[in-house]
């Protein structure tokens, strides 16, 4: 998608603006305005991360606004609407991803207030990649990436730099360090209040906090949305989600087991592996929860891992969502499609749930809290469908368009302020 072109930043309505190109940092030859996102070394096309980078991409494209995306040159990421800036992992390191005691070791020279080795070694192609744009940088965090910021920052120190925080911010960085990488944005993206509130704990009172900006995911409300007609029946209830402790699918078994000794109906089907990967053995978590499942006989089913494309068609299959996250879950994307899809939702009150939720579902805190709100849709099909009605409302007020329209304020005026 990049066009050779003149060389400059790029406005949220998509016009480029004179700069002068930086020769040590900002790109060379055919360097293009655009808006350039960089994923994380394992994230694979499953993940969270590169699905809220393709929805962004897809309303910059949208907007005459041209993208990039540097990411792995071997997980097979797509990105329809933005230009594949390849990147190869292996060519300062021997894998993709740093070793426990590599991890140690930065730690220990960042607590010093010195650079971390390893980290530049991991972020040093990325940063080579983008010498292929010009334009603002939007540095995904998941593994390490604002400790990579530095890397890129050195190389292109001339280019609005952006870090956008999707999950809490390793526990390894000092307050001291975490300021400092603040330092080299322009401004640092949060998917909830939630998460803006975290990482303002983590830095405490400090200037680099009137830096952080909320902008919530959104949901494509055409591609996830109800079926024309429920097949009624016993109702169906649908976990979608990462098979690990901290996303609950345990705490959803242990309600079906309460719900079938009170004698209410109802089948549950588990979507999802412990890694956004194909054909991988069982974690032993899963294992156990298998085990658990033997015991609740055929209504409840486990599907493994799938291509995102394939799953607003399972949502539509089934009457009520569960989110039972046991941990301050950011921003959760399968919250969205649900409610998109017409499900009436029941999901912890934790995290950045409650500011996507609002008043449109309904929440527990624990095992009992939600046997009582599953029995109350899974008995009162008019309740179901109120909530269900409610949910789908909700979600279309968070589009991709009002989600990019809250990142191109923040971009437009930072680079404002820096011209």
């Amino acid at each position: 998608m990049a066009q050779p072109g003149s060389l400059g930043t790029v406005s949220p309505d998509g016009r480029s603006t004179a700069d002068a190109a930086d020769p040590a940092g900002s790109g060379t030859g055919d360097g293009a305005p655009c808006w350039s996102h960089v994923t994380q070394a394992l994230c694979t096309d499953g993940s969270a991360i590169n699905n809220v980078i393709r929805e962004l991409t897809r309303e910059a494209a949208r907007r005459g606004i041209h993208s990039a995306v540097a990411a792995s040159d071997n997980r097979g990421n797509v990105f329809p609407d933005a230009e594949l800036l390849p990147v190869d992992f292996l060519t300062y390191l021997s894998r993709e991803y740093l070793t426990k005691r590599e991890v140690r070791e930065d730690v220990l020279v960042g607590h010093l207030g010195l650079r971390r080795r390893n980290v530049r070694r991991l972020f040093r192609p990325v940063a080579e990649a983008l010498d292929a744009t010009e334009g603002p940088i939007v540095v995904h965090d998941g593994l390490l990436g604002a400790a990579g910021l530095a890397t890129i920052k050195a190389r292109h120190p001339r280019r609005p730099l952006y870090l956008y925080v999707h999950n809490s911010l390793s526990r390894g960085y000092s307050r001291r360090e975490l300021r400092r990488f603040v330092s080299l944005t322009d401004a640092v993206i949060c998917v909830s209040g939630a998460t803006r509130d975290a990482v303002a704990a983590r830095l405490g009172h400090h200037p680099a906090e009137a830096k952080l900006a909320v902008v919530h995911n959104g949901v494509d409300s055409v591609r996830f949305h109800p079926p024309e007609t429920r097949s009624g029946g016993v109702p169906s209830v649908l976990f979608v989600g990462m098979m690990t402790e901290f996303k609950g699918p345990h705490v959803l078994m242990a309600a079906l087991g309460r719900l079938r000794d009170r004698g209410v109906a109802c089948t549950a089907t588990f979507l999802g592996s412990a890694t956004h990967a194909e054909g991988l053995a069982l974690s032993p978590y899963e294992e156990a929860l298998r085990g658990d499942q033997h015991s609740l006989g055929e209504g409840v089913t486990f599907r493994p891992f799938v291509p995102n494309t394939e799953v607003p068609a399972l949502y539509r299959q089934h009457d009520i969502l569960v989110v039972p996250s046991q941990f301050d879950d950011p921003c959760p994307l399968v919250l969205f499609e649900g409610m998109a899809s017409g499900l009436a939702t029941v999901a912890t009150r934790r995290g950045g749930i409650p500011e996507i939720g609002a008043q449109s579902i309904d929440y527990f805190d624990d095992v009992d809290g939600l046997v009582a709100a599953l029995e109350a849709l899974l008995t009162d099909p008019s309740r179901r469908e109120r909530q269900a009605v409610l949910a789908r409302r909700r979600a279309l007020q968070l589009s991709w368009a009002s989600a990019f329209d809250q990142l191109g304020a923040i971009v437009g005026q930072t680079e404002d302020a820096r011209r």
